[in-house]
């Protein structure tokens, strides 16, 4: 089948017509070189270039096409206006155009073709282009313009003679019998270069930026490095990504499964981490949980099996996954992904991966994704000792690849997690070079301490930051954190350890919010920077932030934090 760039669809946004002709490619057959891009999600940023394409055809040996799909159900034209109506359940809508279907197809791959040749040179300006006009809903028996011929149009009655890579060979043989100037079909690595210059306009992925502000719905898009982890997944069943705090492992892993779950395949999302676990859940429509199992892996299988996490698990839970198995209680996944999975080495939890997935963790289709370095909270196995034990359970060699972007933190955000986890060499890169403020509260005793983070909140409401973007990290629970014994003079804070609900500022355990991320943060109790368990949290919790960090820390930790920041700004000093 052709490669989909979006691989899939907005079901809220796409019309009818558009989803079948997205159909048509994604299940064509002898098409595995093409590459389709469809702009459904991204119009508003592709019109800025190319007005509203919507699907760019690259195929090797036959040439570059620009669709437009007209999915009315009756067209007219009357005195140049284009006029499209369609049946709803609420009763006809049509809207009209003086520009016809034909008239943008050929405007838009003009525009395209300009930008081609300035990106990669006039060579591409020679490769065979056109375009089409598809109607999936009637049969066009318009009057043709005179530029307008039989070999474009893609209809209802076309439709059931030909499949929708049959249109595009006619397409590509029309227009290179239409065209007189030399033109070339492009080879393979002409297509790769061509969906390199595109491919980040069309490929994006809604993301929620942080798990206390979910209404603040934003855009990501990929960024090269990523992108080479759904490539690398093409032509791997197995993968280990490996990469450091904000590298963008959980969105990967999370579009990875919601791309399998469009293909109709069963899968496993899991982590550790409960809030992590819930988190991911909620990203998900009810139609996509059809397809998809989403929770931590106490949760999930404590849902498939009924299987509580005891004493004894280690020794029982593999035993009960394999007995569900073999009674037929319980089905096998055929995608398994597994984020922070630095969390889950051991095995015990690999057991039960293998179990879980068809083929085993030998031969199934698996992905795991995690910070095998610098945030190993729950094992003692280094970074090495960890993918050798993946390895060893598979039985096989893995293919790995490498996250190195930071792209969450802004750059001073960044160098003081650097400077609190005392590393010696880079976790990451550091590619957000905005400093939005990191704020270091020094105390003496208690009464200070408490007093440093009433001025921190003071600070935060002078800045109008809303109390739900505001979160609190401790190493502590609640009860036992500094921010209990606060009576007065700051805002009502939720314990969100276990869950969260309200729109108040939030506080967690460092190791409950793993793997998540808040706009501000605050670590609070912060007396120990020394022992390798606190780094690593210390660590975790800074890079949390997406936007701004503020410490309240030990002034007797002045000294020790000074070395390890002049340290830091050493190794990034030509990032930064």
């Amino acid at each position: 089948m052709a490669r989909m760039l979006p691989p899939r669809y907005d079901t809220e946004k796409i019309n009818y017509g558009e989803k079948i002709i997205f159909d048509g490619f994604k299940k064509s057959k002898n098409t595995d070189s093409w590459i389709i891009l469809h702009s459904v999600l991204q119009q508003k940023h592709i019109k800025n270039k190319f007005g509203e394409i919507d699907f760019i055809v690259l195929a090797p040996e036959l040439g570059i096409f620009c669709l437009e799909v007209k999915g009315a159900d009756r067209i007219s034209r009357k005195d140049g206006v284009w006029t499209y109506s369609t049946e709803t359940i609420t009763g006809p809508k049509s809207y009209s155009k003086t520009e016809s279907p034909f008239d943008q197809a050929h405007n838009n791959m003009f525009s395209l073709i300009g930008f081609i040749r300035k990106k990669l040179g006039k060579e591409f300006e020679k490769l065979n282009y056109g375009y089409g006009v598809i109607f999936p809903r009637l049969k066009f028996d318009k009057r043709l313009g005179a530029d307008e011929e039989d070999f474009m149009i893609y209809d209802e009655k076309k439709m059931k003679t030909h499949t929708i890579n049959k249109y595009v060979e006619l397409l590509s043989k029309g227009f290179l019998s239409k065209n007189s100037q030399g033109e070339r079909v492009p080879d393979e690595d002409d297509i790769e270069k061509v969906c390199s210059l595109l491919r980040g306009d069309f490929e994006f992925v809604p993301s929620h930026s942080t798990l206390l502000s979910e209404s603040r719905d934003t855009v990501k898009k990929f960024t090269r490095e990523q992108l080479n982890i759904f490539d690398s997944h093409r032509y791997n069943n197995q993968l280990v990504i490996r990469g450091g705090a904000g590298t963008g492992k959980t969105i990967i892993a999370l579009e990875s499964a919601m791309r399998a779950a469009s293909d109709g395949k069963k899968t496993l999302l899991t982590c550790f981490n409960k809030n992590l676990g819930d988190w991911l859940k909620r990203q998900f429509s009810t139609k996509q949980l059809k397809y998809v199992t989403v929770g931590n892996i106490h949760a999930v299988l404590f849902d498939i099996i009924g299987f509580t996490p005891v004493k004894s698990f280690k020794d029982e839970a593999p035993m009960k996954v394999l007995e569900a198995l073999e009674d037929g209680n319980i089905s096998t996944f055929d995608t398994l992904i597994v984020d922070e999975a630095q969390d889950l080495i051991n095995d015990e939890y690999l057991d039960i991966f293998s179990l879980m997935v068809n083929g085993g963790l030998s031969s199934g289709n698996w992905m795991m994704f995690g910070d095998f370095f610098a945030q190993r909270i729950y094992t003692e196995k280094n970074e090495d000792e960890s993918i050798e034990a993946i390895k060893s359970k598979a039985g096989i060699n893995i293919p790995e690849c490498r996250l190195v972007k930071n792209i969450r933190n802004a750059s001073d955000v960044a160098l003081a997690a650097v400077g609190l986890s005392g590393l010696n060499e880079k976790p990451f890169s550091i590619q957000n070079k905005t400093k939005a403020g990191v704020d270091i509260n020094w105390y003496k005793n208690e009464s200070e301490q408490i007093t440093q983070i009433k001025k921190a909140f003071k600070y935060f409401k002078k800045r109008k930051y809303s109390n739900d973007s505001i979160l609190v990290l401790s190493p502590f629970k609640f009860k036992n954190s500094i921010i209990s014994r606060i009576k007065s003079d700051n805002p009502l804070i939720e314990d969100i350890t276990g869950n969260h609900s309200s729109k108040s500022v939030k506080f967690s355990t460092i190791h409950g919010f793993k793997g998540l991320e808040a706009e501000h943060i605050l670590v609070v109790d912060i007396d120990q920077i020394s022992s390798p368990e606190m780094m690593e949290l210390l660590y975790n919790a800074a890079t949390r932030s997406t936007f701004s960090l503020t410490l309240t820390m030990d002034m007797k930790l002045l000294d020790l934090y000074g070395r390890r920041s002049m340290n830091a700004f050493r190794m990034y000093k030509d990032e930064i």
